[in-house]
């Protein structure tokens, strides 16, 4: 299965990204130092962040490249698939023949949704 996919629908387009959405967090400040002697300051991110927002324009880039860029409202919906956690699988491995049956059908801990915020804004990045 390819990593990317998209689907063109009656409503418009549907996005499919392989990986898991990164959240903002917080940005560490870094000093520079020009070359005058003066320094300056630079907001970092994690760099997994600056990974993900360009898989999804990746994405998005090649999907829309025969398009012209849509112009008006645009409705966005997002749906978020994480990778079970280990302790839901018998040993700690997962496969589906070692699934624990206690194991819940759907997870609502960590990361959620609201864990996700640069995830969400992603489309106001493309």
């Amino acid at each position: 299965m390819n990593t990317q996919q998209w689907i063109r629908t009656p409503q418009g387009l549907q996005l499919w990204v392989a990986g898991l959405p990164t959240p903002s967090g917080s940005r560490r400040v870094v000093p520079i130092r020009r070359k005058d002697g003066s320094q300056t300051y630079r907001l970092v991110a994690d760099r997994r962040l600056a990974d993900w927002i360009a898989t999804v324009r990746l994405v998005a880039k090649q999907a829309m490249q025969h398009d012209p860029p849509w112009r008006g409202p645009v409705r966005v919906g997002l749906e978020f698939q994480f990778p079970r956690p280990k302790n839901h699988y018998r040993g700690g491995k997962p496969s589906p023949d070692r699934l624990r049956k206690d194991a819940p059908h759907l997870v609502a801990k960590r990361p959620d949704l609201d864990k996700q915020p640069s995830a969400r804004r992603t489309p106001g990045r493309l």
